[in-house]
């Protein structure tokens, strides 16, 4: 994934300079890369998952990424390195309502990041909802049949 960034990016910069711009894992491979400018909206960046991260990796994998079975996912993400201390200009989002551990690693990550800025999303958060047990166990098979 990262080197068909990185070859998107190179022809890009024919051009002049690049951003890259992702979220989730899109978010951390945007770190990884060697864009000029980078924007990581809530980046898939710890290193082990919070609970409800893996649960819903493991339940629902990926409306974005084909996986072959529920933990590969789980997988890529821990076999990733850290992305690289760079002072390039760095933006870090979160919401204000995003997992717990995520948003740890958002501002460690920040800190080993002379470029950063971090950005806290507060306005317009989605509300916590209860599922019924049906739906649970419905949602994966719609999600990975579309």
């Amino acid at each position: 994934m990262l080197e068909d960034l990185e070859a998107v990016l190179d022809y890009l910069r024919r051009f002049g300079r690049v951003a890259a711009v992702g979220h989730s894992l899109g978010g951390r491979l945007a770190l990884m890369s060697g864009a000029d400018v980078v924007a990581a909206i809530s980046p898939a960046l710890p290193q082990k998952p919070s609970e409800e991260g893996r649960a819903m990796l493991t339940h629902f994998g990926s409306t974005a990424v084909r996986a072959t079975g529920p933990g590969e996912i789980l997988d890529i993400l821990r076999a990733m390195p850290s992305p690289a201390v760079s002072s390039r200009p760095t933006l870090l989002l979160h919401a204000e309502g995003d997992i717990p551990s995520l948003i740890e690693a958002v501002h460690a990550a920040a800190g080993t990041l002379p470029g950063a800025a971090v950005q806290v999303i507060s306005r317009h958060q989605h509300k916590s909802a209860t599922l019924p047990p049906g739906l649970l166990a419905y949602l994966p098979r719609w999600f990975n049949s579309h």
